[in-house]
């Protein structure tokens, strides 16, 4: 790895529990956490508060050689993304064509802000980390889940 930056041993994942998600280079560990997150959790969540199955993941892309963004203290260390250890998802197409964003229905009190709200708490048990809207202003439209050393779920 060159500058910190590379992966080793990555897949490419297209579809995990009938959701297309299409990202590039993933960790094995990552793509086996996602898989399972959008499974056994995603999927029925969705049928359970949204009455329908989730189509797509809409991906905000996975390896990226960069730093940690949004916090003065991290901003000199090199992000999850540098070794493909991490996804960054912005929102869920469900079965009908309907997009769920998480800027547009993270703090919605409906069935699409509990569903995203519920998503992100049951990914904590796949991934080490689980930052949302509510971390910080950087993951204000997104999830960010990772298999790196550091837990946190917020």
């Amino acid at each position: 790895m060159e500058d910190g930056c590379g992966w080793s041993n990555s897949v490419r994942l297209a579809s995990a529990g009938g959701v297309r998600a299409s990202f590039g280079q993933l960790t094995c560990e990552t793509a086996v956490a996602l898989a399972l997150w959008l499974e056994h959790e995603v999927q029925p969540l969705a049928m359970e508060l949204l009455g329908q199955k989730v189509a797509s993941v809409q991906s905000l892309g996975s390896y990226a050689c960069r730093n940690i963004r949004g916090s003065p203290v991290w901003r000199h260390v090199r992000s999850q993304h540098a070794t493909a250890n991490a996804v960054d998802i912005k929102g869920f197409t469900l079965a009908d064509g309907r997009q769920i964003g998480v800027r547009s229905h993270w703090k919605s009190e409906g069935a699409e802000g509990r569903f995203l709200r519920e998503a992100h708490a049951r990914a904590c048990r796949y991934f080490r980390a689980a930052l949302g809207p509510d971390y910080n202003a950087a993951h204000r439209d997104h999830f960010h889940l990772d298999r790196g050393t550091w837990s946190r779920c917020r």
